[in-house]
């Protein structure tokens, strides 16, 4: 697949998307865990990390739009929104779930 304008196009194949999904996924790992220390509510870090990860998303979908035509637009964006989903999905569940102190 092709993307970026024509004078400086780039080829993105799977072993390029595995290891940027893998960089990133350590990135958000990463992010969550620094969340869960700062805060002191489970429900906190995850709202806050779920938060960020969409907005990153979001912004992340900016990069297709430079892509040489629709279909590698289309393409790359299908990559963007599967590897967020799975993420995104994936490590919120991995988050700390904190029981709830009934002042014992």
């Amino acid at each position: 697949m092709r993307a970026g304008p024509a004078s400086d196009i780039a080829q993105v194949g799977p072993v390029a998307v595995a290891v940027v999904a893998g960089l990133i996924g350590l990135a958000g790992w990463a992010l969550l865990a620094v969340l869960e220390r700062l805060t002191t509510r489970a429900r906190t870090a995850r709202t806050a990390w779920t938060t960020t990860a969409l907005v990153l998303l979001v912004a992340s979908l900016a990069g297709p739009l430079t892509a040489t035509n629709a279909a590698a637009t289309a393409a790359l964006a299908a990559l963007h929104l599967a590897v967020a989903a799975v993420l995104i999905a994936g490590l919120r569940h991995t988050a700390i779930r904190r029981p709830v102190d009934g002042g014992h």
